[in-house]
């Protein structure tokens, strides 16, 4: 069985097959898979107390993956699927979706973002070209979340790892979610269960694409095949080298490099916003702690020393304890008292 999150075999083991042959490290357990996907989905919809789950169905494999594989954790009462098609994705898209929804027996809606769209870019508030293209996938993540709050669902998202680890998702648009079912898989892993959850050969055969703009598609505007980065994001999180990866995979050590430019500028796109506070909070802890025990050496310095603090010259009382070898023993032994909790 290949890595991921999914995959039983030992790191070691799935490294020196990766070192073989990098494709078929790839390989899962389709159908364990299935099964671990699926008991995943239902503890966490038990787990947040919801009533059901809803996703977007744009026509490609992977939503139809998980739009399958919630189908069959829930039950298809429990599962609401939005098609959002603007002016940039083609009818087939949504026809597909609308086909597979219907085989599935969920509930579902067909909603036009365009003229959402057009109420956003009227007020020409941006004019850059990836703002206006990033626009859609927002929009989508509002209405989704909109029917999650009024019916207790939680929003399912479609990414996978491919996506996720180069960043090749919109923040806060179809990055949005509550739970990423196939998020720990690989594109080429998503194919594999598409087979074995009889995903039809339409969807599994159409060229992956977010539909930003017309005629736009994954492999084009990343520059790089979804069969390559696999390859080089499996050996990458295996901590192959650089140079052994290019080797195994068939390419330039610089597009190795390229990849991991993009996991790095992504970075922002995988983490929760940080904020001052946590820091603030870890150092105001660790700054308590240290200034309690100097306050206390402090006192029993002054205490011990019993000499006026301005004939010290400055220094502290517990730097003058310090300076011999009885102080510096006092001070040990108050330390170890306050370690153990004994009381003077």
């Amino acid at each position: 069985m290949g890595k991921g999150t999914l995959g039983e075999e030992p790191e070691e083991k799935i490294r020196e097959l990766y070192l073989k042959n990098p494709s078929e490290a790839l390989i899962i357990d389709s159908k364990k898979t299935v099964e671990k996907i699926e008991e995943f989905i239902l503890k966490e919809v038990e787990k947040a107390n919801a009533l059901g789950l809803v996703l977007g169905m744009s026509g490609g494999i992977d939503s139809a993956v998980v739009a399958t594989l919630c189908r069959n954790a829930v039950g298809p009462e429990k599962v609401y699927a939005l098609m959002m098609p603007s002016e940039t994705n083609q009818s087939s898209d949504t026809s597909g979706a609308v086909a597979l929804a219907e085989k599935l027996g969920i509930n579902y809606k067909i909603i036009s973002i365009s003229d959402i769209e057009e109420v956003f870019l009227k007020k020409r508030v941006f004019d850059e070209f990836m703002s206006k293209a990033n626009l859609k996938p927002r929009i989508r993540m509002a209405l989704l979340y909109g029917v999650a709050n009024s019916r207790n669902y939680l929003v399912t998202g479609c990414g996978n790892k491919s996506e996720l680890s180069a960043g090749y998702f919109t923040k806060f648009g179809d990055g949005g979610c509550d739970i990423l079912p196939i998020g720990d898989l690989y594109k080429t892993q998503v194919y594999q269960l598409a087979r074995c959850l009889e995903v039809p050969e339409s969807i599994i055969q159409r060229a992956p694409t977010a539909g930003l703009w017309k005629g736009q598609t994954d492999e084009d505007e990343m520059g790089i095949k979804y069969k390559v980065l696999d390859q080089v994001l499996l050996g990458l999180e295996l901590e192959v080298k650089k140079n052994a990866i290019a080797e195994k995979v068939g390419i330039n050590e610089s597009d190795v490099e390229k990849v991991i430019g993009r996991i790095q500028m992504s970075e922002h796109k995988r983490k929760m916003p940080g904020t001052p506070k946590e820091a603030a909070a870890s150092q105001t802890s660790e700054n308590y702690v240290l200034n309690r025990i100097n306050e206390v050496l402090e006192n029993k310095a002054i205490e011990w020393l019993n000499t006026p603090i301005a004939s010290l010259n400055k220094r502290t009382p517990l730097e003058v304890l310090m300076e011999d070898e009885p102080g510096r023993k006092r001070v040990l032994d108050v330390l170890i008292r306050m370690e153990w909790g004994i009381p003077d």
